[in-house]
């Protein structure tokens, strides 16, 4: 990255070479002075007493991202390059707790729509037996479930699982979506806690004070959530 310095002060920034963007900032400052791409590697370049095209450094503290954000930059201009230093400044609390309470949510939804095991007796289609089966928690595996249980007599019918092709009937259907309502609610019901839990926090000390169970390793961040409710670089 470059920095133009005029009269020790940073005008602009550019993450690339780019020579339009320099040479628009220089006619800005009324320097008769034009930038060629074979230039880069002359930086740093005097353009005059008071102007100069530096290389541009970004500096970042570590912080809490609970509980503190990034401000600044403040300016470090040194003969050969320009340091942007970036500083930790506390959050304001009420924007710290609706930062928390979306995180608790987006870990419940990922919670929610897992696999959980169901105590379901099969023979696959390879007669392979197995105790339990994998079933999905997400809503799609849901309403499908329901769908079929509404549809779906005393008849036998075949059901695709992690396990392999199997013969369920409607109890089978109804034991699914038992485990799979109980694992949902468990999991609505610990998002409930945890709100009210950073609902009673009232300093940002309290906040670090709050444990949220983390997102196992398994679970991908769902891409579109549809939530209900709202490093160093």
């Amino acid at each position: 990255m470059y920095a133009i310095v005029h009269k020790n002060n940073v005008t602009i920034t550019s993450e690339k070479w780019y020579v339009g963007r320099l040479n628009s900032e220089l006619q800005d400052l009324e320097i008769n002075k034009t930038i060629y791409p074979t230039d880069e590697t002359n930086v740093p370049i005097t353009i005059d007493q008071d102007t100069k095209i530096l290389k541009y450094l970004v500096s970042y503290p570590p912080i809490n991202p609970r509980i503190q954000c990034y401000d600044g930059p403040t300016y470090d201009i040194q003969e050969d390059k320009v340091i942007a230093n970036y500083y930790a400044r506390p959050l304001n609390l009420n924007i710290a707790k609706g930062n928390l309470k979306e995180e608790i949510t987006r870990i419940r939804y990922a919670k929610e729509t897992t696999t959980i095991q169901i105590p379901i007796p099969i023979i696959n289609d390879k007669a392979e037996l197995f105790e339990t089966v994998s079933v999905s928690t997400s809503r799609e595996t849901r309403s499908l479930i329901s769908s079929k249980l509404a549809t779906t007599g005393n008849d036998f019918i075949n059901w695709k699982f992690n396990e392999g092709w199997a013969l369920v009937n409607h109890l089978d259907l109804e034991l699914m979506i038992l485990h799979i309502d109980e694992h949902v609610q468990s999991v609505y019901d610990w998002e409930f806690n945890k709100h009210a839990e950073v609902d009673n926090c009232y300093s940002l000390d309290d906040l670090i004070a709050v444990k949220i169970i983390e997102k196992p390793e398994n679970l991908e961040e769902p891409a579109n959530p549809g939530l209900p409710d709202s490093g160093v670089v």
